[in-house]
């Protein structure tokens, strides 16, 4: 059990650094987005609809879900919990031209 954990961990590792352009780009679509729409905020699956353009649609919720991890850690975005516990991305209120 613990060999298939570390080896899933493994392949996280590996597909995560493999997709380091996609990471990036999915991280400026996403601040993009943002800066043209400063009021939006939406779920996951939303944001993967909306504001992402059809070639990152696709991507897997896991990579974006990453991106906003990050986001937010660096106050470019803002995560809040619906009252139905949908859980809503949303401008941090940072300028995301400074995030390099």
């Amino acid at each position: 059990m613990l060999g298939s954990v570390v080896s899933f961990a493994n392949y996280r590792l590996r597909d995560m650094e493999n997709d380091e352009p996609d990471i990036a780009i999915l991280r400026e679509e996403i601040l993009g987005y943002l800066k043209a729409n400063p009021s939006a905020a939406d779920s996951l699956e939303g944001i993967k609809s909306w504001w992402l353009t059809s070639v990152y649609k696709k991507k897997d919720s896991y990579k974006v879900e990453q991106v906003l991890k990050q986001l937010v850690a660096e106050g470019l975005v803002k995560k809040a919990a619906l009252v139905d516990g949908t859980i809503i991305y949303k401008h941090g209120g940072r300028d995301g031209n400074s995030a390099g």
